[in-house]
């Protein structure tokens, strides 16, 4: 009774079940529970009062492994993810059964404000499916993004970085340019071996977005290259395949005298607006009703 009531957005019937002491996490034969269909349905005023409830489970999987968060960011319910993202305990990284996170959920329905929401808060960037697929190849396959609380002066910034028009400023290689501009790897292969940049089809479009792209450890060339060698100064290897010795620098062959770690970029040095993103956070749950925004350092 209460998953229906939840359902069909019965807000003071789910108020009376929760005042009477009903189970506040209850389950279907889907292990579905009232959180995850108000969060799919988009049912804001019940989510609030879930959420408000002592013994709420925010992280609650149902047999996909879907949080409440990956129905919300899977159904577009902005008010919705705006409440689930100001609990302090939400966890932003959990994986379902096809090892979609929030964020690559995000990225593939073509959700650009909930991805910059989301990569603000510290969801990780670099998270790939279960087809080793990282948001930059989920980007490149997603034709148009919407627009809708996306940061559009980045995208903006983008756009012209790449010479594109401005009507082509929501398409998946602006988008993924963004992304890369976050930390995203554009080094990193798919099951399938194929990197971000692999599926450009127009060659020059692709160079334009290589001219982006930190160098590519030599070596795994999987991952970006973070170590230096001496005297010549070449950048060769990520820290993983700096463990290996190496005599001769792989690029020009002289003789390697020492190496050092160059440091990646730090997430503030990035183009992520943490402080606009959380006032456009607290707007939005405004929206739903008085919740404050609360960001971890």
């Amino acid at each position: 009774m209460f998953l229906f009531f939840t359902l069909r957005d019965h807000l003071q019937a789910v108020e009376i079940l929760l005042s009477r002491g009903s189970e506040v996490n209850p389950r279907n034969k889907d292990g579905l529970t009232p959180l995850h269909w108000a969060c799919t349905w988009g049912h804001t005023h019940t989510v609030g009062l879930l959420l408000g409830h002592n013994g709420i489970d925010v992280n609650v999987v149902d047999n996909a492994g879907d949080t409440p968060l990956h129905e919300a960011v899977r159904g577009q319910r902005n008010g919705v993810v705006s409440l689930l993202l100001n609990q302090g305990s939400v966890q932003l990284d959990i994986k379902n059964k096809k090892k979609m996170t929030p964020l690559l959920e995000a990225v593939s329905r073509g959700h650009l404000g909930m991805t910059h929401l989301l990569i603000a808060l510290g969801a990780n960037i670099n998270a790939v499916d279960g087809e080793g697929n990282s948001c930059l190849h989920l980007a490149m396959e997603t034709e148009v993004f919407n627009s809708e609380d996306a940061p559009m002066d980045l995208l903006n910034e983008c756009c012209t970085a790449l010479n594109l028009k401005k009507d082509e400023m929501l398409s998946g290689v602006v988008a993924a340019k963004y992304l890369a501009s976050q930390g995203a790897n554009f080094h990193h292969r798919n099951n399938k071996y194929n990197t971000p940049l692999d599926l450009i089809k127009d060659p020059n479009l692709r160079k334009k977005l290589e001219t982006f792209s930190p160098p590519q450890c030599l070596l795994c060339r999987n991952k970006e290259a973070t170590t230096k060698v001496h005297p010549c100064e070449h950048l060769l290897t990520c820290e993983e395949c700096s463990k290996v010795p190496l005599k001769r620098c792989l690029r020009c062959l002289k003789p390697v005298t020492s190496r050092g770690r160059v440091e990646a970029r730090k997430f503030e040095d990035r183009c992520v607006q943490t402080e606009a993103t959380c006032q456009e956070l607290e707007v939005a749950s405004q929206e739903t009703g008085e919740y404050k925004i609360i960001v971890p350092n």
